[in-house]
């Protein structure tokens, strides 16, 4: 056997990829599996059969997608957290607006309120007299 390549026994591959040693058995009649008889024993290449992963390369792959995923959501945050920046700024902006316009209508009833004080203390006596009727 060639010392770059890896050859397991029939049994010890069929534990490994999780597939029957009959199922093995039929492959190697019907000429579907690589495999070689050494001493009356079976060997298989150690490959994965068609459609099936090893276990290590399906923890690869799982660990992969579990990357890429965390990937995608660290992605999805930093999105959010702009977009809510954004939102604070333009609501910031807007109570900052507002402030001055309830600052602004403050000064207007002050300054309202001043005029008719005067206008009360001004006003013509007779006026204050049919008040006092009601």
């Amino acid at each position: 056997m060639d010392q770059n390549e890896h050859w397991l026994l029939l049994s010890q591959y069929a534990q490994k990829y999780n597939v029957s040693v009959s199922t093995l058995r039929r492959r190697i009649k019907k000429q579907n599996i690589e495999c070689k008889l050494i001493d009356n024993k079976y060997y298989i290449k150690d490959v994965p059969p068609e459609g099936r992963v090893t276990p290590e390369h399906h923890q690869n792959t799982v660990s992969d997608a579990l990357k890429e995923i965390l990937n995608f959501c660290q992605n999805l945050i930093q999105e959010k957290e702009k977009i809510y920046q954004d939102i604070l700024k333009d609501k910031t902006k807007e109570m900052m607006y507002l402030k001055e316009r309830i600052s602004e209508q403050k000064m207007l009833i002050k300054i309202l309120e001043d005029r008719l004080h005067v206008a009360i203390a001004h006003r013509p006596s007779s006026f204050k007299a049919h008040k006092s009727i009601k």
